[in-house]
């Protein structure tokens, strides 16, 4: 996923028709995409501009994948949106970048559109190196589950060329020997 996706993309780990039906309103106002997070490692793999929970749905694996995250994201206020009580204990080192709301969701179109009209599309160095070890840890990722490659799928995903793909396969290969991944067809040039 490129960069640009990262800037509109909202993740959202929620039950709650009513924020779907409200960022369904902000992406046809704002161009605000979401993305329904169905496994928590979606937290990592896919870049988003903020993530919104359900309190109901927290557990010590999303805390410690959020405090994994924190340091390494451009994070400031606004970054994690918690619907509900919260019962679980929260590190002090991501506690800052929550807010927290109740179900209603009253006051969430304005943060939404505070926080996204303050994002500057600019891919930093960093933000490429992010992107990079994304990308290569979602390849190794779908290499362990079933060692097969669409090429075109990848290359659009992640915006790259056949050219980085390759790259990308043998930097795996140097950390991990037993690396393997099957393309679906031969590479062009």
């Amino acid at each position: 996923m490129d960069q640009s996706k990262k800037e509109n993309t909202i993740l959202v780990y929620s039950k709650s028709k009513v924020l779907i039906d409200l960022l369904k309103t902000l992406d046809k106002e704002n161009n605000v995409k979401y993305f329904k997070v169905k496994k928590v490692e979606d937290f990592i793999a896919v870049p988003s501009f903020m993530v919104i929970v359900d309190s109901s749905l927290l557990n010590d694996k999303i805390i410690d994948i959020f405090s994994q995250i924190v340091p390494f994201e451009q994070i400031n206020e606004y970054s994690i949106i918690l619907l509900g009580a919260n019962s679980l204990k929260i590190p002090n080192s991501i506690k800052k970048y929550i807010t927290m709301i109740n179900e209603n969701l009253v006051g969430l179109n304005n943060i939404i559109k505070r926080k996204y009209g303050f994002i500057k599309p600019k891919l930093t160095k960093q933000n490429q190196m992010i992107e990079k070890y994304r990308r290569i840890i979602n390849l190794y990722v779908k290499s362990s589950s079933d060692h097969q490659l669409d090429i075109d799928q990848y290359c659009n995903e992640y915006n790259v060329t056949e050219r980085t793909l390759r790259r990308d396969i043998k930097l795996l290969k140097a950390i991990y020997p037993d690396f393997y991944i099957y393309p679906n067809r031969l590479w062009t040039k």
